[in-house]
């Protein structure tokens, strides 16, 4: 069973408001591939679950399954562009702290998603 299999029953796609953030990046396929994998929690102090789905990376709560982030992906080429970045804009659910804040995490966790499993 992948990851995505395990969780889908326990994730929760965004169901209200979002903010969007300028954000940017690019991936390889390779890159792309291993984020396939997907970002699965190990154990219960890991935060964070996330995956490629269709056109778009999510990454969800791993306690909650509230989904918190989303960054569309398009492909160019050989190369993946991703962004801009959607927040979940609701303060019941997520308490943000600053647009900064969402931006770094969210690069944090795309490195974390993207690199070699070991």
């Amino acid at each position: 069973m992948s990851g995505y299999e395990h969780w889908k029953s326990k994730i929760h796609p965004f169901s209200g408001a979002t903010l969007r953030l300028p954000f940017s990046a690019t991936l390889t396929e390779t890159e792309i591939e291993l984020a396939r994998v997907g970002l699965l929690p190990k154990s219960m102090d890991d935060k964070w679950v996330g995956f490629v789905l269709n056109e778009e990376i999510g990454f969800f709560r791993s306690w909650t399954g509230h989904q918190i982030y989303r960054l569309r992906l398009r492909r160019n080429g050989a190369i993946y562009e991703v962004g801009p970045l959607e927040v979940l804009d609701d303060a019941t659910i997520y308490r943000r702290q600053d647009d900064v804040f969402d931006v770094e995490m969210v690069k944090r966790l795309l490195a974390r998603l993207t690199r070699s499993v070991s």
